[in-house]
This record gives C-alpha cells, structure tokens and sequence, in this order.
C-alpha cells in the first residue's frame, strides 16, 4: 500500500512538473540553455549573443585563434529574441569587467516575433521558484536526448546538433512585420547598458541563403536605432548559397561553419578597426 501511495505521489508530482515544464520547455532549448548558462563563468574580449543564426555560423574557439582574442558564443534561439540576449548580457556583466566588444546577432524574421518576456526569464532565471521545480524533468529530459540520440551529445561545438538539410531550391517563405515592442524595447534597454558601462555594442544580421539576403539587408537598415547599440557598418547578412544551407534558411551547415567563421573573424577586424 505505502508502494502504490509513494508511485501515485510520484507520478502526479512527474506530470505536474511536465505541464510546467512543457508550458516553457522543449528538450533543445533545455539543454541549450544550461549550456549556455554554465558557460557565464568564463571570460572573454570579444562576447556574441544572439540566435541560432549565429549558433550555427560561429565557432568561439576558431575565431579566438584567427584574431588573438578571446571570443565566445553564447547564442540561443529566435524564441528568445533580443530579451534572451539582454538578460544574458546582464548575467555576464554582473560576473565580469566589461569586454572589449558585445555583439548581438539575429536572423531578420526573429526580429518581429512576439516574445513572451516573463517566459523568457523563467527559462534563464535558475533562481525562479518553477524552474527549480523542473530540474528533475530537466535532467530526464537531457538523459531522454542523449538516448534519442544514439547517446551522442546534443551538443556538438559549442551549439545544438542540426537535423537534416532542407532542400534550397524549396526554402519556403520568410515573411518580415515590423520589430515586436518587446524586442524594440530589449534592444532599447541593451544599448542603455552598453552606454552606462563604455562597452562597444554592435548589432548584426545573421546569416541566410542568399535568395534572402537582400530583403533581409533592407530589413535590418531599416530597423530603429538603439542609442549605445550601434547597427554594424560591415555589410550584414553574410549570404548563403545553397549548397552550404543545413537545416534551415538561417542555418550554415555544420561542414561550412569554419568558413562562415572566417568571415566572422574579418567582420571583428573591421568593426573593431573603426
């Protein structure tokens, strides 16, 4: 009898915490996040944040030995937008002296998603009340990707493993509104921060296939302006071509990434020269 009352207790306590966890978790972004997290302990000059445009186009390490500075990534996904990226920026600057140069990377279409901001800092905040109640569904869930993945890491060079290339002759649309006014605002709200510490804050577009990348530019040229946060003057998006496209328009494959990489390291050797 105590057996059976211990299992119900159990499992109710299991899918109350799965109805929460699934209100603001998918299995990626959980094992993203505290990635990413983890990783505010560490220092660096030269600090991207962003999404998975930038996720899937830059690697830290490869760009630190390519201009002699410390470089990380600590992209997440479009869901979190420039919200995700401001709490971020906040958390690092909270540990650290300020960096030589912050740079916030998005695609164009996460620009005008509307964000749910509380969402977002539940998932970042760890001291938040709910997100300690998901823990254990967090280490289940990581355990449930590993398996899923043939018990390799979700994480494979400093991002989430892509899935299968989409077919670049069929990329679909990308249809860009104006920035949301949450993003508007985060944005606002990192270039405040930037200005009050003296760092250099730059803004980017993120990679996309090429047949994009013009309405994309446009796009991001027309955006507002956020004082201390300052549009980058070397030409962004850099442009896709098709057959170095993964698993999505904004995603470089894996195979290419060294090479987007490369032009990464020219984009901070240019902006920094300025």
């Amino acid at each position: 009898m105590i057996s059976l009352r211990i299992f119900l207790c159990t499992a109710v306590l299991f899918f109350m915490v799965e109805i929460a966890g699934n209100a603001v978790l998918s299995t990626g972004d959980d094992v993203l996040v505290q990635y990413q997290l983890n990783k505010l302990n560490d220092e660096a000059d030269i600090i991207f944040f962003g999404d998975s445009s930038l996720g899937n186009s830059l690697d830290a390490a490869y760009a630190s030995a390519l201009t002699g500075k410390r470089v990380l990534n600590f992209a997440l996904t479009g869901r979190y937008g420039l919200v995700g990226s401001r709490i971020m920026i906040e958390k690092y600057l909270a540990r650290h002296r300020p960096p030589q140069a912050i740079i916030v990377v998005l695609s164009a279409d996460s620009f005008p998603r509307k964000i749910n901001e509380n969402e977002i800092k539940m998932l970042l905040n760890r001291d938040l009340i709910l997100t300690q109640l998901i823990s254990a569904r967090r280490l289940f869930m990581a355990v449930q990707a590993r398996f899923l993945s043939g018990g390799k890491s979700v994480i494979v060079n400093d991002y989430v493993k892509q899935g299968s290339k989409i077919n670049p002759r069929k990329p679909g649309r990308v249809i860009l509104h104006k920035i949301s006014e949450v993003n508007s605002n985060s944005g606002t709200a990192i270039g405040e921060l930037c200005a009050q510490k003296g760092i250099r804050c730059l803004m980017a577009c993120g990679p996309i296939l090429d047949v994009f990348a013009l309405s994309a530019s446009d796009y991001f040229k027309g955006l507002p302006v956020f004082k201390g946060l300052s549009p980058a003057v070397t030409a962004t998006p850099f442009a896709i071509a098709p057959e170095d496209v993964g698993d999505s328009v904004d995603h470089v494959a894996p195979e290419k990434r060294r090479e987007s990489t490369r032009r990464w390291a020219g984009f901070i050797e240019q902006e920094l020269a300025r």
